[in-house]
């Protein structure tokens, strides 16, 4: 802010002013920038976490719903990854 002002009583910039104003406005960005990717990194970490469970509980329920409805065929895929359950 001080930048700005000192550029309101001369009304004139020169090249090192606006480097200073530029060095700043870099140096400010950057920090919110890096703030912001830490957090983004922590939201993707508790994403990853979340659809982990999620497909543990999916392939649960997906096994579940074939023992009720064959369970000879249960017991046979139960040992099939989750993909492999999915697409049966």
């Amino acid at each position: 802010m001080e930048i700005i002002l000192d550029l309101r009583e001369s009304k004139t910039a020169t090249v090192k002013d606006m480097m200073r104003l530029w060095l700043q406005i870099k140096a400010s960005t950057n920090a919110e920038l890096k703030l912001v990717s830490k957090k983004v990194d922590g939201l993707e970490r508790q994403l990853g976490s979340t659809t982990s469970r999620i497909e543990s509980q999916l392939a649960e329920l997906i096994h579940e719903v074939r023992s009720l409805r064959d369970p000879a065929q249960a017991n046979a895929t139960a040992i099939r990854p989750m993909t492999a359950n999915v697409l049966h």
